[in-house]
């Protein structure tokens, strides 16, 4: 028996994405290897990571800031972190502070994932989020 192709065709164009592997960056590691140089501020937080899926309060997919939301978009309390600011949150990575959030209130920070086993592998968790600038 021999397997033969009939047809192919492309249903999804592929996205180019950087997947990053290995231990998360420490704030050393990444003020050694990037411009963010400069630590304004650090706060203990609690992270909660959700995805596209599990979000159900903003249809559009766009931010309080008018962002489109994705990986390296999160929303803190503005009250707290000053909307537009570059954030690091170990086991993350750099982001910008684009969203509030319904629930996000005080020192939470919501990450967005790319995928629910992301999700569900970072659940919640207390962080340490660093606030940066070049």
């Amino acid at each position: 028996m021999q397997r033969q192709v009939l047809r192919a065709r492309v249903l999804h164009r592929g996205i180019p994405a950087v997947v990053l592997q290995g231990a998360p960056l420490t704030w050393n590691q990444l003020a050694a290897t990037t411009k963010y140089r400069k630590l304004l501020g650090v706060y203990d937080m609690e992270a909660t990571a959700y995805t596209a899926w599990t979000a159900t309060s903003n249809p559009t997919g766009r931010t309080a800031t008018g962002m489109q939301a994705g990986y390296g978009v999160v929303a803190v309390d503005p009250r707290v972190i000053r909307l537009g600011s570059r954030v690091f949150v170990p086991g993350y990575g750099l982001a910008i502070a684009a969203d509030t959030g319904g629930a996000i209130v005080g020192n939470r920070i919501d990450l967005r994932m790319e995928s629910v086993r992301d999700a569900i592998v970072f659940g919640r968790r207390p962080v340490k989020v660093y606030v940066v600038a070049p």
